[in-house]
């Protein structure tokens, strides 16, 4: 199964804007569930979702109930949130190339870029 970040996103964009801190399955529209499902539990190991794990015979992929993002989950999209962080990666990075990287990297990454992108809205260029 393909790492899809444009789905990465959508999680992340998903959890932060609940309302509540029940836990429940993440739910994005236009993606098969087992797919969402498996995109959760990864964002789940690196410790950017926050939530309990359900795991049964016969099930697809484990389920997380997700309550809410970790802070680094928070951190992590709003880099992401930001469309020209968002588009330079897209743009300097082949698909691929963005599946790649380990989902802690690449929030590393675009931490770096917005912190560039804001240095330089502010005129502090080095």
């Amino acid at each position: 199964m393909k790492h899809d970040l444009d789905l990465v996103r959508q999680i992340l964009l998903r959890l932060r804007d609940k309302t509540d801190l029940k836990p429940a399955p993440v739910v994005v529209e236009g993606y098969e569930p087992v797919l969402v499902a498996r995109h959760v539990m990864r964002l789940h190991d690196a410790g950017l979702v926050e939530g309990t794990v359900m795991r049964a015979l016969g099930m697809e992929a484990p389920l997380v109930l997700a309550t809410d993002l970790s802070l680094e989950g928070h951190n992590l999209l709003g880099a992401l949130e930001n469309k020209q962080v968002w588009s330079r990666l897209k743009e300097a990075l082949s698909p691929e190339e963005l599946a790649s990287l380990p989902i802690k990297k690449l929030g590393e990454i675009a931490v770096d870029v917005a912190t560039l992108w804001v240095r330089k809205k502010l005129g502090l260029n080095d």
